[in-house]
């Protein structure tokens, strides 16, 4: 009888029937993990958004005190405001000098703190049309 290269590594047919404990705990070990991953996609997509939701947000708030300070009269000035026009948990620094408008928003999430900094050339005629109509 030839018993192959590996004698010791073979196993009667008579005990081969069936699945064992380990293969099962192995099968259900791998199920969980891929189970634990597709549970994990909506959070992820829920942080996502939110985080999206924040950059717009400091992109709104950026865009407005760049044209406050391009409608400001003064030539240089520097504001910091926490948690301006009620939006909770921002901090906004604006500067205007030599003509040019920076605003730097930070704020916090999920993620940790983030920042947002938006630099403009604003123009010199802004003070000369400010409150008046266009076109007339």
């Amino acid at each position: 009888m030839n018993r192959g290269l590996f004698p010791m590594l073979e196993i009667n047919s008579a005990r081969r029937r069936g699945v064992s404990l380990v293969e099962t705990l192995i099968a259900l070990l791998v199920l969980s993990i891929g189970i634990l991953a597709v549970a994990a996609v909506p959070i992820m997509t829920t942080k996502l958004a939110v985080q999206s939701n924040k950059r717009e947000l400091a992109v709104f708030i950026a865009v407005n005190e760049l044209d406050a300070l391009e409608a400001d009269e003064r030539e240089t000035l520097n504001i910091s405001r926490h948690e301006p026009s009620g939006y909770k948990g921002i901090f906004v620094k604006s500067s205007k000098n030599n003509g040019v408008g920076e605003v730097i928003v930070d704020w916090s999430g999920a993620s940790g703190k983030s920042s947002l900094t938006m630099e403009r050339q604003l123009s010199r005629h802004s003070d000369s049309t400010r409150g008046k109509e266009l076109g007339k």
